[in-house]
């Protein structure tokens, strides 16, 4: 089996128990989809302890593409923290699944010229059918539609965080990307500070950092 498949396999389980925690939080610790995204995009921040073990200054084009990856991370998870709180994550995860690979492909057929084979493409056709199937069933049984237009928002911008940042690391060393993408986040999340309503439900929430929700979050 390829090294990149085992690779995503583990990142898989990885993003199923993340969003487990992220159900549970939105739950019981920190109810606001747009607080949520943001802490995470401020603490992505913290990879600058990186920048000893390799870091370059890209031109301005691989800049911008970082700068966006970063952002639409951000505003990817309000939308996919705001579908949780709307629905079960055994809901959300697979429309997810179907939607990203979708719209990353035909981002990526543009934007990178990357092209699938035959059977790339039937595994892919399989993988949508079986992720659309399971959040059909499921949503069914809840009752639940509303959910479906952030999941789809989520989709979306999850496909152009990660087809820009393929871009990003194209060019740039692992470690040097990944700072400058996360830098992007702390821009994203930044900008949510812009709005007052936002800006002053976050400063409410500060305090649980102290609580046991808060340090699960972390």
């Amino acid at each position: 089996m390829e090294l990149y498949i085992i690779i995503a396999i583990i990142s898989y389980l990885g993003l199923s128990l993340n969003g487990v925690i992220d159900k549970f939080l939105l739950k019981a610790g920190i109810p606001e989809p747009d607080v949520f995204a943001f802490y995470i995009g401020v603490l992505g921040g913290l990879t600058i302890v990186l920048i000893p073990f390799g870091f370059a200054v890209p031109n301005m084009s691989i800049f911008a593409l970082a700068m966006v990856s970063g952002i639409a991370f951000v505003y990817a998870l309000v939308a996919m923290f705001e579908s949780l709180k709307r629905a079960d994550s055994s809901i959300v995860l697979p429309a997810l699944g179907a939607i990203i690979p979708v719209v990353t492909l035909v981002m990526s057929f543009f934007w990178i010229e990357d092209q699938l084979n035959l059977s790339e493409v039937l595994g892919l056709a399989f993988l949508v059918s079986g992720s659309l199937l399971i959040a059909r069933a499921t949503s069914k049984k809840t009752g639940k539609t509303n959910w479906m237009y952030w999941a789809v928002l989520a989709g979306s911008l999850f496909a152009l965080s990660f087809t820009s940042s393929k871009l990003v690391y194209l060019d740039q060393p692992f470690i040097s990307g990944l700072i400058w993408i996360r830098l992007g986040g702390v821009a994203g999340a930044v900008s949510l500070l812009f709005s007052p309503l936002i800006r002053k439900k976050i400063f409410q929430v500060s305090e649980l950092a102290l609580k046991p929700t808060g340090i699960l979050f972390f």
